[in-house]
């Protein structure tokens, strides 16, 4: 494929990404706020996350291997499709039939789109990685997380207005429509299957199990990997609390919560950005992940004990910076060390661990936050952030 098109590809990727994580960050907000509405605890959300981290655990053999072996392009428009007529079904449902959004057609919602996101994740990053050169890998991660956030940020934004103004059926309806225009992106690329079944056959590093035994024979790979899942947890961790942490801790409504996830975008867009005009040969990669993984672990402890609006804005920012410098950097490390013929399988098992975090968030963090205080939760983030970053940065120096 020549230079010109793989730009194309690139830029078409990257914008239907931006609008799927407007889709993201509308949902975050429009789910999670029906779900305290209907309940008032954060253990419903908690279940939320649980359901929606069960698909990746228990597909990511199948989603890994069907992106290796299919149509990428058509995988990725697939799973985009299947969470917007999702919501479209639903949103029609309620409106016409005689019955009203609950628990179960919330959670019923939020699994069917996390099936189809199982597949989007690695074929998208599979995607990237095939139309970037590995000395552009940087770059394009960096801007993937920039835009990524640049979607949340419209996206929490326009969500925390329209569930003021709308009841569950029209946000969920507008939800449907911005994964369908995602899709329209994924749809104008022009893509050509690879042929990866000669290649699997013939490198004796897959043929062994696939993607774990792949990424357990490459020592700086698997170092990389785990280390993705520390931005992951304190994420979930957010996307658990944060909601019940403004509803009930702060005593304030949606729109403050949408400020909060607002400012944590406009940190995590700019540290992306930021992190392309810093000087590399300077500044070592694992210097600034370590400074990054130190302060996220610093303010989420401030987010937890802090009582004012202003405070919980300025944490998020800062936390959301660090991680799109630390997450950006390691997500590069990961594609320059994985061949592109078994990049869905490494890619479906960084997303294992995603959900592995996003399970046990679900699980046990909203449950804590109930039987503790939300301050406490927090700070045990914080402080296991910290001395990983402490103890385990040495590995990847290695």
């Amino acid at each position: 494929m020549d230079t010109n098109t793989s730009k194309a590809n690139l830029q078409l990727i990257l914008t239907g990404n931006t609008i799927n994580f407007i889709g993201i960050g509308f949902q975050g907000i429009a789910i999670s706020w029906a779900l305290l509405q209907l309940t008032g605890s954060p253990l419903t959300i908690g279940i939320m996350l649980f359901i929606r981290a069960l698909p990746a655990i228990l597909l990511v053999t199948l989603a890994g291997s069907l992106v290796d072996k299919v149509n990428r392009k058509l995988i990725s428009l697939l799973s985009i499709f299947v969470q917007g007529v999702t919501m479209l079904i639903f949103a029609m449902m309620v409106l016409f039939w005689p019955v009203d959004f609950n628990l179960m057609i919330l959670y019923l919602i939020s699994l069917l789109t996390a099936v189809a996101n199982t597949f989007y994740y690695p074929s998208s990053k599979s995607l990237i990685q095939e139309f970037t050169s590995k000395k552009n890998l940087l770059k394009a991660n960096a801007k993937i997380e920039s835009l990524s956030q640049v979607g949340m940020i419209i996206g929490t934004a326009i969500g925390g207005i329209v569930v003021t103004i709308f009841d569950p059926k029209g946000y969920i309806f507008i939800n449907g429509v911005i994964y369908l225009l995602s899709a329209l992106c994924f749809a104008a690329l022009r893509y050509q299957t690879r042929e990866n079944k000669n290649k699997i056959e013939k490198n004796p590093k897959l043929k062994t199990g696939g993607g774990f035994s792949y990424i357990k024979q490459e020592r700086a790979l698997f170092v990389c990997v785990l280390f993705l899942a520390v931005p992951s947890l304190v994420v979930q961790t957010n996307n658990v609390l944060i909601g019940a942490f403004t509803y009930i801790e702060l005593g304030l409504n949606a729109r403050h919560y949408s400020y909060i996830n607002l400012s944590y975008g406009i940190g995590a867009s700019l540290g992306g950005f930021i992190l392309l005009k810093l000087n590399k040969d300077k500044i070592p990669d694992v210097r600034i992940i370590f400074i990054g993984l130190v302060c996220i672990g610093l303010f989420e402890i401030v987010f937890g004990f802090n009582k004012q609006i202003l405070i919980a804005v300025i944490s998020m920012f800062i936390v959301g910076f660090a991680i799109s410098l630390s997450r950006s950097l390691l997500m590069s490390l990961v594609m320059k060390k994985t061949e592109s013929n078994i990049a869905g399988r490494v890619h479906s098992i960084v997303n294992l661990f995603n959900s592995i975090i996003m399970l046990f968030a679900g699980l046990t963090l909203g449950l804590l936050a109930e039987l503790t205080q939300f301050s406490v939760v927090f700070s045990l983030i914080g402080i296991t952030v910290i001395l990983i970053a402490i103890l385990g940065t040495r590995y990847l120096k290695q």
